[in-house]
Order: structure tokens, then sequence, then C-alpha cells
């Protein structure tokens, strides 16, 4: 959902057209500000390249003979959170208009982040008591 979500906005930036935006009337005002790139990349690519690289860690571990790819996938969550809450503080503060498509990346990365608190209480738990069995 979050590539998809990301990926609509990639799109719309590299075509020039405008976005379809129902609810509400900032997205043009929020991509198009200042802040929609960073050092010439647009923020909307780097969630893309964000939402992936947690699939496929995700993916990853599916196959893995540990569980390190999905650790790192779970600590990875909370730079995309902190990231979301700074763009999200940049809209409401600073550029004073409301994407509802930055919203949309900024609840799918607050879902990923407690997903990732799961994984990480539920693989430390279960290290811990495995190291206490021993």
């Amino acid at each position: 959902m979050g590539a998809a979500d990301a990926g609509y906005l990639t799109i719309k930036h590299y075509n020039g057209t405008p976005l379809a935006c129902g609810i509400t009337s900032g997205c043009e005002r929020v991509t198009a500000s200042v802040y929609s790139k960073l050092m010439g990349v647009p923020v909307s690519l780097m969630g893309v390249m964000y939402y992936l690289l947690i699939a496929g860690l995700a993916g990853a571990s599916l196959y893995a003979k540990d569980k390190a790819p999905l650790i790192l996938a779970s600590v990875f969550t909370a730079v995309g959170l902190l990231m979301s809450a700074w763009f999200v503080y940049l809209q409401l503060a600073v550029i004073k208009s409301i994407c509802m498509y930055c919203m949309l990346s900024a609840g799918t990365s607050t879902m990923l982040f407690a997903l990732g608190l799961y994984v990480l209480t539920k693989e430390f738990k279960y290290r811990k008591i495995a190291s206490l069995s021993q």
C-alpha cells in the first residue's frame, strides 16, 4: 500500500500532471513545496524505495536461516516513522496544507512501525527465554 501510494506521487511528479486530491485541497501545495525534494530527489521516490526495502527484507526473511532480515526491516520502520513524523510536522506547521497521500503514507509507516515493534518484542522475548533454558 505504501509503495503504491508513494509510486503514484512519484509518477505524478515526473509526469507533471496534477494530483487527484479529493477531500483535501493541499496536495499540490505540499508536493510542489521546497520540502518535496531532498538533495534533488523527490521524497515520494525515496518513499517507494523505503517501502520496497521493507517488503524485500520481509520477503527475504521467509527464506533466511535466521531472523536477521526481519529484524533489520523492523529496525528500519523506526526510520520511516521518524521521517513521516517530520513530514507531517512540515505539512501542518510550515506548509499549512495537508496532502492526503502523504498522510496515507504516514499512516502506513506508523502501522509498519507498530508491526516492527511487535516483531522485535517477540524476537527478543524468544531469545531471552531461549537463553534462560540453556
